[in-house]
């Protein structure tokens, strides 16, 4: 259903006749709904921020501790292995 040029002309009245009379009321109701909005952004953002940080720590961790492995191979099992010491991941089998 379209409405009349006469409805409209009243809803728009009605709504003026509000914005006369509760000027502060509506600026307020506005105002809190505006802050209530920005809040939710803020807090979208602070989510994101903190789930893309937590991801590129774990993967700076991961990448440590392969560099880890990497350079413990290298030294320490190598070194050992030449001296005559059996290294294994199961250690509790051996003397």
């Amino acid at each position: 259903m379209a409405k009349t040029q006469d409805e409209n002309t009243r809803q728009i009245s009605s709504i003026h006749r509000l914005w006369l009379k509760h000027p502060i009321m509506l600026l307020a109701l506005t105002f809190i709904v505006l802050y209530l909005c920005i809040l939710v952004y803020l807090r979208s953002l602070t989510v994101s921020l903190i789930e893309k940080s937590v991801t590129q720590s774990s993967r700076q961790y991961a990448r440590i501790i392969s560099e880890f492995r990497t350079l413990y191979t290298s030294e320490v099992v190598d070194t050992a292995t030449k001296l005559g010491i059996k290294v294994s991941h199961d250690y509790h089998q051996y003397d």
